[in-house]
């Protein structure tokens, strides 16, 4: 028997689940000869193999946005493999969070293979109904190397372009550091990049930093753990607002650019990042997401006992959702199986908002949004 007026769904809960499923499997798991799946190519695959018995690629995509699952889209990751991950990062961020007093923290590292192309024509300015435009072909004119080190405390940076990026050009570039900075204690952090380490070819770092009275403290970040280096932040503002919309007829010019830009950097712009990563954010917020709703399905269940809606009626989390169900059965004498009829969403502007599902399986939003008491009254009413 079916809950409910209207007409019977064409796609059972087994089969919206065996969307879901397949969604979740690699293309080659069924025989696809595909890296990602495309809507169109998971519906071909669930009615061939018989998971389905119909279905379009609407309704596929439809149940594939209600489970909030986007199989098509795929989002690069690395992830640390150094069984030191965990230290070095929070010896860094202790850095950053925790300035030792009267010791500078300075980052540092190099930027690479920056070239200096040419176009035939300069970026062309947007105007109305137009975007800006700018030459597709381009000519090389060399490369270079730009050696950075950003004081996390007063933003100011210090610069040098380089043909090479050697351990010389590299062990040059700390001199000058050492130069500026002679603070009896100074902090410096790095990647692992070989020229900046001590190497079964010699004690090179400690060498230097012997000759420099020992003054310095390496911290390395993590394997894969280059981003922890703000430095890298000051490189992208230089790609964003020297390198990328720019054309260089020689190295020279590139170099010049670069030197101008640091300049007007330190004299007018100069600031500290604003550093906010403490550790595991990501964890501890998920865990407070879900024990927030898990408080508020009980306060939904008792909520609906008080306004006589519990008959039969289940309440589970979903992500910032609460499910409001009942045990249904698509043909009789076959095992019952909850569906989720009505939804409450975690809003920003108003506490929730209330969708109901239709026939087909789609999830539909309602004009009713506010306080979850206000919700269970417009259900009741």
């Amino acid at each position: 028997m079916r809950n409910g007026s209207g007409r019977p769904a064409k796609i059972s809960a087994l089969e919206r689940h065996q969307v879901i499923a397949a969604a979740c499997r690699a293309p080659s798991e069924l025989g696809v000869d595909r890296a990602v799946w495309t809507h169109d190519s998971l519906r071909e695959t669930l009615v061939s193999t018989g998971l389905v018995r119909e279905i379009s690629t609407t309704v596929v995509g439809d149940i594939l946005d209600d489970a909030e699952i986007k199989p098509h889209r795929v989002k690069m990751w690395c992830h640390s493999t150094d069984p030191d991950d965990q230290r070095k990062m929070k010896a860094i961020v202790r850095l950053y969070v925790r300035r030792p007093k009267g010791e500078p923290v300075l980052c540092i590292d190099e930027k690479t293979g920056m070239q200096a192309l040419s176009r035939s024509r300069a970026l062309q300015p947007a105007r109305q109904g137009r975007e800006a435009r700018f030459e597709f072909e381009y000519k090389r004119n060399g490369t270079r190397c730009l050696f950075g080190c950003f004081n996390i405390a007063t933003g100011q940076v210090l610069g040098r372009c380089t043909t090479s990026r050697k351990r010389p050009d590299f062990l040059s570039f700390l001199d000058l550091v050492a130069s500026v900075y002679r603070q009896r204690r100074v902090h410096v952090v790095l990647d692992n990049l070989n020229t900046h380490k001590n190497t079964h070819q010699g004690r090179f770092i400690t060498d230097w930093n012997r000759r420099h009275g020992s003054r310095f403290v390496f911290h390395y970040t993590p394997t894969h753990g280059s981003w922890l280096n703000q430095i890298e932040l000051w490189f992208g503002i230089v790609s964003r607002r020297v390198l990328r919309h720019t054309s260089f007829r020689t190295a020279d010019e590139l170099v010049s650019a670069i030197e101008s830009f640091i300049d007007t950097w330190n004299g007018e712009e100069a600031h500290p990042f604003r550093w906010t990563y403490d550790g595991k954010p990501l964890v501890r917020s998920v865990s407070a997401m879900k024990a927030k709703m898990d408080t508020a399905r009980m306060t939904l269940g008792r909520l609906l006992k008080q306004s006589d809606l519990t008959s039969g009626m289940n309440v589970r989390v979903h992500g910032d959702h609460l499910l409001m169900g009942r045990d249904e059965m698509d043909t009789p004498g076959e095992k019952s199986e909850t569906v989720d009829r009505v939804r409450l969403t975690r809003l920003t502007a108003t506490p929730y908002g209330l969708s109901v599902r239709r026939h087909t399986g789609r999830w539909e939003r309602t004009p009713f949004s506010g306080s979850m008491p206000e919700m269970v009254e417009v259900m009741r009413t």
